[in-house]
């Protein structure tokens, strides 16, 4: 029986000190070691034996290299079975591109069909309407047609999911070896498939009787079935995972980084920040077509007298489309029927939704950055510099005139004095502020010969007061003579 090498230590050292009972190990100590181990001895044999146990069926079976290997290879082996053929062998980043590089590939060839499938729908149930809601070859062939491109687009789906299932794998997020319908795919994948098959097949030319405004009409099959075609659609949003910025590899990786996956829904929200008004415009272009000519097959069939024709032509119901989505409502054309107004309900609050969106993309454009913020601040502050300058340079115009007709009529030179001090204030004053609408940066040089010129007119001023401070003295003198005189008399 095998038994651990720790185990084997044991035993030898117990059977040596049995056999020279004075020798002492590394454990014991210099006083006492022999009664130490006589003490172990007799508590081994005091105890009761126990019976003995099969350690084969107790013991778990130890795990060699050789069977971790043969288990990981097992795994690997798994992983490489749930993956195509051609990217066997790659590391997980490299499987996860090739899978997208497919899954771009199934995307497009849906997106395509559904549009080319839904368009055709259209064309068709036109001719419907047009033979009198009778089926023609032309009309036969288009839905077989239709019929062809519904089921490719329903087995483009249900590869889509299947592309995605090995996405998730190859990144570890599900278990290697699952298979579709043991996740929560499935019932996405079933719904989209079932969705897409909705169709009108050929030789089905069912007509509904309905009676509305005290007028009776008959509604085709066809023409419902077509409408509920354009919710084929929701396929072109994919492609948002696929060919926008938004959402390409480095976009993946700053999104995991930060906690969140670059999906479509990221991708529009981007474009709805990065480009608003190009997302809006051609979402509002597109939401009129489509609610227009919904719009227009079900309100087209109830041809009373007093509405005539009006749903006819297709530009009438884009026309409606726009008055109704801009909130304008002018009344001239309108639907009637239930579901042409519950097709309007759906534009009036999908427009109220885009007008929104387009006041808040305006502000967002009209904002200032902080650059152009400090150009705004610089111009206005320069506007009403400018202004006060007009009033500063009135002013001075008005004292130069003021001091040079003291100057003739020989003042006295106190007021001449006032009136040079406030053309030289606002003179500095005036120079300053121009200097801040001009851009003009001051070196050292003349700002030291502005103080020099400064302190000089400062000098000049004192030695004006020196000069007029005797005749101001010899002036109250005489007052004060004058005073005392008058009061004698």
């Amino acid at each position: 029986m095998y038994e651990p090498e720790e185990k084997q230590e044991k035993i030898e050292r117990t059977d040596s000190k049995e056999q020279n009972p004075g020798m002492r190990t590394s454990g014991e100590t210099n006083s006492g070691g022999g009664n130490q181990v006589r003490t172990r001895r007799s508590r081994r044999q005091s105890r009761v034996p126990m019976p003995p146990r099969n350690e084969a069926a107790t013991r778990r079976p130890s795990l060699t290299v050789r069977d971790i290997s043969k288990r990981n290879s097992t795994f690997k082996d798994k992983i490489q079975k749930s993956l195509p053929k051609h990217i066997e062998g790659k590391s997980s980043n490299e499987q996860v591109t090739v899978l997208k590089r497919r899954l771009m590939i199934f995307d497009v060839c849906s997106a395509a069909f559904a549009l080319v499938g839904l368009i055709v729908a259209f064309v068709e149930n036109e001719l419907f309407w047009n033979n009198g809601m009778t089926s023609n070859t032309l009309c036969t062939l288009l839905r077989v047609f239709i019929t062809v491109t519904s089921i490719i687009v329903a087995i483009l789906v249900f590869q889509h999911y299947q592309i995605e299932l090995q996405i998730l794998i190859s990144r570890k997020i599900l278990l290697p070896g699952m298979s579709l319908w043991r996740t929560p795919l499935i019932w996405k994948c079933l719904f989209e498939a079932i969705f897409n098959l909705i169709h009108c097949p050929p030789g089905l030319d069912w007509t509904l009787q309905n009676r509305q405004l005290g007028n009776h009409f008959e509604m085709s099959f066809n023409a419902y079935i077509s409408v509920i075609m354009i919710g084929r659609l929701y396929i072109s949003f994919r492609l948002f995972d696929h060919f926008t910025y938004w959402t390409d590899d480095r976009a993946v990786r700053v999104c995991k980084f930060n906690g969140f996956q670059a999906d479509p829904k990221f991708a529009i929200k981007a474009y709805l920040k990065y480009r608003s008004f190009i997302v809006l415009s051609t979402g509002l272009v597109i939401s009129i077509i489509v609610f227009g000519i919904a719009t227009r097959v079900y309100e087209r069939p109830l041809s009373a007298d007093w509405r005539r024709h009006q749903f006819e032509f297709i530009w009438n119901s884009f026309w409606c489309m726009i008055v109704t989505m801009t909130t304008i409502g002018y009344g001239d054309i309108f639907p009637v029927t239930h579901f042409g107004r519950l097709v309007v309900i759906g534009v009036c609050i999908w427009g109220v939704f885009l007008l929104s969106l387009i006041v808040v993309a305006l502000n967002n454009n009209t904002q200032l950055n902080d650059k152009e913020n400090k150009v705004y601040e610089d111009m206005i502050i320069q506007s009403n510099v400018k202004s006060q300058l007009r009033d500063e340079a009135a002013k001075m115009i008005q004292l130069y005139v003021r001091l040079t007709l003291l100057r003739r009529a020989n003042a006295p030179p106190i007021e001449r004095f006032r009136v040079k001090i406030d053309y030289i204030n606002i003179w500095n004053t005036f120079k300053r502020k121009r200097r801040i609408v001009t851009y003009q940066v001051e070196s050292v040089s003349d700002i030291l010969h502005d103080l020099h010129q400064g302190v000089n007119n400062d000098v000049k001023q004192f030695i004006e007061l020196l000069d007029v401070g005797p005749r101001l003295h010899d002036d109250m003198s005489q007052l004060i003579h004058l005073q005392e005189r008058f009061r004698h008399d």
